[in-house]
């Protein structure tokens, strides 16, 4: 069941999720950097800054929130909020230039919201990267020559926070299983392309799910990570249905009714392909005859409609044919 661009819309999905986005920040934000805010006031923010250039490269998902009180904040008050940027790094080996590309992103949302004529927000870019290839940290300078240090202060100085999960072990993502939808998150997204692995530990992926699987919202997102898992490996039926068979019955009861679902509408979907082809190539006669079928098997006008994409005259011509033959 492939689909377009299953990577980037995976990590949209789930990272757009609030409870997600806590688990990522109080288990990989510096220390220094997490006492500072007051996660309580995390709010998604619905715009994205992504521009044409930089869409080869990322997505992204961005959260406000509000430092938290200080006797020193009372001078700037309006200028409490700070953004978290949540970019994912979607091609399969680290970017060469990240900092050239984060400053035109950083830029690009500046710009914005300077054309809102609001006041401009602190951004901490944080990066999910999950390529084969593990990602080497540089720093700005280290793509200039300075003579000294003196030099560096002509250059726009800012860090990044980095996710690399080809550098991430299972067990330490392991240690975050209290909050299973991001450990179900990041699991899914690190073996990605690994068909093998999912095949005999779909199970490991999944595990826990059953906790949010009765919760409001719940069944879309273990049913985004079963699409996901399947749209980037594309399994064998008879494989995958063998690794369905390992899990618990909870489980394997809701990926089973998936997959019944995603069956459906493919059938569905190939009728509409094939319907379109064929009047594409003014074969009438093969949707006429699908049309007689269905008459034939009780279906109504609007059933008829709704599947085959044809206006009521069409139909009704038909059955006149048809009582009158």
């Amino acid at each position: 069941m492939p689909i377009n661009n299953p990577h980037d819309r995976f990590f949209r999905s789930v990272f757009s999720e609030k409870e997600v986005a806590l688990g990522y920040l109080t288990t990989f934000l510096p220390d220094t950097i997490l006492s500072e805010l007051d996660l309580s006031s995390l709010e998604l923010e619905n715009n994205s800054y992504i521009n044409e250039t930089l869409q080869e490269h990322f997505s992204d998902v961005v959260y406000r929130v509000q430092f938290k009180q200080n006797t020193k904040q009372k001078s700037h008050e309006k200028q409490n909020e700070i953004w978290l940027s949540f970019l994912f790094e979607h091609k399969s080996y680290p970017v060469e230039f990240i900092y050239l590309q984060l400053l035109q992103y950083i830029v690009n949302v500046w710009a914005n919201l300077r054309k809102q004529k609001t006041n401009l927000r602190l951004i901490i870019p944080i990066i999910v990267y999950h390529g084969k290839d593990g990602w080497k940290i540089q720093r700005m300078e280290d793509f200039f020559y300075l003579p000294n240090e003196h030099f560096k202060q002509f250059l726009p100085i800012f860090d990044y926070v980095l996710t690399d999960l080809s550098a991430v072990s299972d067990a330490r993502i392991s240690q975050i299983r209290k909050n299973v939808k991001l450990y179900n998150a990041l699991m899914a997204l690190k073996h990605s392309r690994n068909l093998r692995f999912i095949l005999d530990n779909l199970g490991l992926i999944l595990a826990n799910a059953e906790e949010y699987l009765e919760k409001q919202g719940g069944l879309n997102f273990f049913r985004t990570v079963i699409v996901y898992l399947s749209s980037t490996t594309n399994p064998k039926k008879s494989e995958f249905l063998q690794s369905v068979r390992q899990l618990n019955p909870k489980l394997k009861k809701n990926v089973m009714t998936l997959y019944e679902q995603f069956v459906q509408e493919g059938i569905q979907k190939g009728i509409q392909k094939g319907i379109q082809k064929g009047i594409q190539k003014g074969k009438i006669e093969t949707l006429r005859q699908t049309t007689i079928r269905m008459i034939k098997k009780g279906a109504n006008n609007g059933f008829i409609m709704d599947i085959l994409d044809v206006d009521e005259d069409f139909i009704d011509k038909i059955r006149k044919e048809l009582t009158l033959s």
